[in-house]
């Protein structure tokens, strides 16, 4: 373009691809343009008054041209030699000649997909080379720069030959052939500049893969692929290396690019890079470590695993390695991985690996068993050691006085594993040593030995205080690592805690004997190792410290309650510890309240700015009896945690209070709080949130109406809805949506009480989302219904269809139904005679029932009915000194037999049953029916859910719930014969009694007083003594169960009736009745009036539920097997 013309300093247009072609002119010639821009200087001719078409063709047929720049004003074509730097110019276009294909978007996504085995992090590096060379400035022609390149690789200046193929590229950016030329330079580039180098092999891998984005056929995809594996081959990235190498030969083949992929795959593709062997546990285990994750689903691992020198050994795929199990120690094992085992990103081993490997003995160990502490005094004490390998271990015995003890048990020492630099700690300032030598075991090759450790032949004088015994293999040289570490005490006391609202309750007991531990001196110890109190057991064991010595916080805080017995025996009990969790043996519900019981609601749950919020506020004890006169202080804070407002609320009466909160006109959105606080600078006793939002109530309902009673997984068919805004006009226009729940159904309509399906087996709800529609002129939507894919199972089902309609703001208004699942094939329902559960030595009754598909009672002959009683038995078994049991349930067939159903009657099925779990099993011999079971318990049972091991007892009771004056009658089930400490507990200790419990079990008979509240836990701590002739320590099992209390009289019977059709503007008769309110005694009744169409209201009731314990409890009762002799 001449100087005459205006240049533009706008951004140059996007590069054009223009497929116009001269007509004979030959197919490669093609022309690339881009607007508002010229290539300055060149001009070997002008052709004038012609449009850009014509300029095009002009140069295409020319083949002196290698570029132009059209004046798109002056109609004036300049046709170029050559082309340079791209210059911005208004008005102007920019073309220059290109040969054979041109890289567009779609050759690139093809390309692009082809590369899948180029991590993406790469890809990312060849766009931001594409990037960076089009900003590169440009000196000289095309020509010239090509020619500078050429010279500068000949002079062996390979970086200057790189930047001026940057040139080039910011020119012709379309060509593959310089791409490549620039990844194969660069590939080969050296330099000493660490941060030079790297960058220049992240530039080679980004210039491969730019140059076969840009692969126009098989020749250039193949030569490509080979400059992109070299190039990661310099990186060292070998995985993309390979797969490029063998997609280029998949291409073209190449015999050295062959030869070279061999190399590539023997030294860097999937292959064995090492092997270990696991010598730390008693059964030793081979693992062959590969370089990538192994795909073990095809085909059989062990197929392509042989091991000479092991028969049938078990092999298995762990991520990247393959593990030999049942090798033995001192074995010498030949492995051999077979060709063709795969990699999950599709390699495959492409050589046999052999592996020689030798089983080399098992590793020194030292250590001790579990981490309990209380070893029981008698007989000979000892502390049992595990050794593997060693002959001589060397010990060193420490203790921490009585008055260290406190620090010890808050800090982290206590109970840890120490090394060899903590035992000093305790030895030189914290503490004393008390003894320092060497034990002798035996060695039994590649064997654990236990060793019983004499505990009075390394201290002849028990102080009190806590002991550690750390040990550790003579052949162990560094001082930095934990050695084995034994804390214990020596004592008869075992003692337990309860700790509630009541204060600190502590039981001491004879460990071996399980008496009763009289006149013990019991001391309180806090964090700070201050003494908050002091107390002396009872005839019972018992002592309780005060609640308020149990609740200090900080330094105050108790720590320890540390016992001192009649004959100078001593023990203590860490009160650090979490208590015994027992939501496994049926504790549940609500959070136990303090000593004050609050309960607070607001009547709705949304409010707008400028409302007024109504807070009710009930104040109760833990008997749920009215607190009258209680100073409770409300509390308001916004969403922000700010404080809005403080109010002490007054009692209206029987412990009942309120409080209105008139909201600002600019309130803060959001959630709210509200806390009611006996002590403002404590912790809320009840919280209450409400939301203040500009909300808009529902303006529009509508009704569901199901085409078919029961909802069809085969054809879910639709659901008819008609919306109406509230003040009657249709709601027309609007989007309906929707969902579809699958989940067990709680039964069969028409069949109440009824059991169908295997009581054993599980079934996940599952969710379909329907596709919307919009409601008709007449506000009327038919909406589709679809299904979710489920699995087959035997429990019947329900559908939840939820359908949302959204009004002409958006805001959807939602309404449900829940329909049946029609069944695709009848099936046996059970109906037991009975409620919960079967009393001891009775006859269980069912009734059993044949439907079919539709849920219509049949007749079935023949069906096949078992009832078995499932026994819970503990298999012990001892390794190498050591205890322990596994679980197994079995089955026994106490009846069975064939019964025929019929349509109008229930045939009966019976049998007598003892204490114990049972479960009924009805199937149709036909197949024609799905089957049932139904499990249940006989005996004194009130649905406990412990968890059935040795350290949890069974606790039942005769019924769900009680009045006062009742008597409940707690059934133990034993699993060893001992003494049980029975407690009623709530928020604190009701009562305690002791009981012997002989192996067939015990009844234990608690009267019911008005201490019991609306219902206590009846807890039970089993104990059994040591027995030093069996060799059996001491053990406790703890359980419980929750007995109801009926408040009778104090269930109000309260009835609200207000007019069918209220007048509006006008005032709103309510009429309240409570029908059993006793003459003379006084009620209060707090009434909220909500508009329907807000949908916020909340409902002014407080569910009547269990409460979980709040009681907690801990032990130092035994140290297990870890300490038997």
């Amino acid at each position: 373009m001449r100087a005459g013309n205006i240049l533009s300093s706008l951004a140059l247009a996007a590069t054009v691809l223009l497929g116009t072609v001269l007509p004979g002119a030959a197919a490669e010639r093609r022309i690339v343009t881009t607007e508002g821009a010229d290539y300055f200087g060149k001009d070997f001719e002008t052709v004038k008054d012609v449009g850009l078409d014509g300029c095009e063709a002009a140069c295409i047929a020319d083949e002196s041209c290698k570029a132009f720049t059209y004046n798109t004003k002056a109609r004036w074509c300049f046709l170029k030699s050559s082309f340079g730097d791209l210059r911005a110019a208004a008005g102007a276009v920019a073309g220059r000649i290109v040969t054979g294909e041109v890289a567009g978007p779609d050759l690139e996504a093809r390309r692009l997909a082809e590369l899948g085995f180029v991590p993406q992090a790469n890809v990312d590096e060849a766009r931001r080379l594409v990037g960076e060379v089009a900003g590169v400035p440009v000196e000289g022609s095309f020509d010239e720069i090509l020619a500078g390149v050429d010279g500068a690789l000949a002079g062996g200046e390979t970086f200057r030959a790189l930047d001026l193929l940057k040139m080039a590229l910011r020119l012709a950016p379309e060509r593959f052939d310089l791409w490549q030329r620039f990844a194969t330079t660069a590939t080969v580039a050296e330099s000493d500049d660490w941060q030079v180098r790297e960058r220049i092999r992240r530039e080679a891998t980004a210039a491969a893969i730019a140059a076969y984005l840009r692969a126009g056929d098989d020749a250039a995809r193949a030569s490509g692929l080979a400059a992109m594996s070299d190039a990661f081959a310099r990186r060292e990235v070998w995985r993309p290396a390979i797969k490029a190498a063998r997609a280029s030969l998949a291409v073209a083949p190449d015999a050295a690019l062959a030869s070279k992929l061999d190399t590539l795959v023997a030294e860097h593709g999937f292959r064995v890079t090492e092997n270990t062997v696991d010598t730390a546990s008693a059964s030793p285990r081979i693992c062959v470590v590969l370089s990538d994750t192994i795909d073990a689903t095809r085909g059989e691992i062990s197929d392509f695993v042989t091991v000479n020198g092991g028969h049938d050994l078990p092999v298995e795929a762990e991520g990247q390695q393959i593990c030999i199990d049942g090798v033995a120690y001192g074995e010498r094992y030949r492995v051999t991985l077979r060709p063709g085992l795969a990699s999950t990103d599709g390699e495959v081993l492409a050589r046999a690996a052999d592996l020689d490997i030798y089983v080399r003995d098992r590793d020194p160990l030292v250590r001790f068993i579990g981490r309990a502490y209380v070893l029981p005094a008698g007989g000979e004490a000892t502390i049992p050691v595990i050794s593997v390998n060693v002959d001589t271990m060397d010990a060193r015995l420490v203790r921490l006085g009585d008055r260290s003890l406190a620090a010890a048990v808050t800090g982290d020492k206590f109970l840890s594993q120490m090394a060899g630099y903590d035992v000093d700690e305790i030895a030189n300032t914290s503490g004393e040593a008390v003894w320092t030598g060497q034990i002798d075991v035996t060695r039994d090759l590649n064997r654990e030995v236990t060793t019983a450790v004499p505990v009075g032949e390394l201290v002849a004088d028990l102080k009190p205080g806590v002991y550690a015994l750390s040990a550790r293999a003579t052949t162990k040289k560094d001082s930095w690592s934990a050695d084995a570490t034994q804390w214990f005490i020596v004592t008869d006391i075992g003692l337990s805690s309860l700790s509630g609202n009541d204060g600190l309750h502590v039981v001491a007991r004879s460990l071996s004997s399980a008496a009763a531990v009289n006149g013990a001196q019991l001391r309180l110890v806090a964090v700070n190792n201050e003494v908050l109190g002091t107390a002396t057991t009872d005839g019972e064991g018992y002592a309780r410290f005060d609640a308020g010595l149990a609740r200090g916080t900080g330094g105050s805080a108790p720590a320890l309650v540390v016992a001192e017995g009649p004959s100078g025996d001593y023990s203590f009990l860490d009160l650090t510890k979490s208590a015994f969790d027992l939501t496994d043996r049926g504790v549940d519900g609500r959070p136990s309240p303090g000593p004050v019981d609050v309960f607070m609601v607001t009547e709705r749950g949304v409010y707008r700015p400028g409302e007024t919020v109504h807070v009710t506020a009930l104040a109760r004890d833990a008997k749920a009896t009215a607190i009258a006169d209680l100073p409770l202080t409300m509390i308001v804070r916004r969403p922000d945690g700010v404080e809005q407002a403080r109010s002490l609320v007054d009692d209206e009466g029987l412990g009942g209070r309120s409080l209105a909160l008139d909201l600002s006109a600019d309130a803060m959105r959001g959630s709210w709080r509200v806390g009611a606080y006996t002590d403002p600078k404590g912790t809320p006793v009840a919280e209450a949130s409400f939301l203040v939002e500009d909300f808009v109530p529902e303006r529009l309902t509508f009704d569901l109406t199901p085409a078919a009673p029961a909802f069809d997984v085969g054809a879910p068919g639709s659901i008819a809805l008609e919306a109406r805004f509230l003040y009657g006009a249709p709601a027309a226009g609007l989007d309906v949506q929707g969902t579809v729940n699958l989940r067990p159904a709680a039964g069969i309509p028409g069949f109440a009480g009824v059991s169908f399906g295997l009581a054993e087996e599980t079934f996940e709800p599952q969710t379909a989302y329907l596709q919307s529609v919009a409601t008709d002129e007449a506000g009327k939507a038919e909406l589709p219904l679809a299904a979710p894919d489920v699995a087959a199972t035997s429990k019947p089902l329900e559908a939840r269809i939820s359908v949302q309609v959204s009004d002409s703001s958006g805001r959807p208004v939602e309404r449900n139904v829940t329909l049946p699942v029609k069944g695709t094939a009848g099936r046996i329902g059970i109906d037991p005679q009975f409620d919960g559960a079967v009393e001891e030595g009775g006859n269980a009754r069912f009734a059993l029932v044949a439907i079919d598909a539709e849920g219509q009672a049949v007749a079935a002959s023949g069906l096949r009915w078992t009832l078995s009683k499932v026994d819970s038995r503990f298999q012990w078994y001892n390794v190498d000194g050591s205890w322990n049991y596994e679980q197994v349930k079995v089955k026994s067939r106490v009846a069975d037999g064939t019964i025929d159903a019929a349509t109008d009657a229930r045939p009966i099925v019976e049998a007598a049953v003892q204490w114990g779990e049972y479960v009924l099993e009805v199937a149709d011999p036909s197949s024609r029916l799905l089957p049932a079971s139904f499990g249940f318990e006989a005996g004194w049972y009130v649905a406990p859910s412990a968890e059935d091991t040795p350290d949890a007892l069974k606790v039942t009771l005769d019924q769900p719930k009680y009045r006062v004056g009742d008597t409940v009658k707690a059934r133990i089930e034993a699993r060893f014969a001992g003494v049980a400490l029975v407690t009623v507990v709530d928020d604190r200790l009701i009562t305690m009694k002791t009981v012997d419990v002989p192996l067939e079990g015990a009844t234990v008979e608690l009267p019911v007083t008005a201490e019991w509240g609306p219902g206590a836990y009846v807890a039970a701590t089993l104990i059994r003594p040591m027995d030093l002739q069996a060799k059996r320590m001491p053990a406790r099992a703890i359980g419980l169960a929750h007995a109801g209390v009926d408040p009778g009289g104090r269930l109000l019977d309260v009835a609200i009736s207000v007019p069918d059709k209220p007048s509006p503007r006008a005032m709103l008769p309510v009429e309240v009745t409570l029908a059993n309110l006793p003459a003379g005694e006084e009620a209060y009744v707090t009434i909220a009036a909500v508009d329907v169409a807000s949908s916020t209201s909340r409902p002014m009731r407080r569910r009547r539920r269990t409460a979980g314990i709040s009681a907690s409890a801990g032990s130092a009762w035994r140290c297990g097997t870890s300490m038997a002799s």
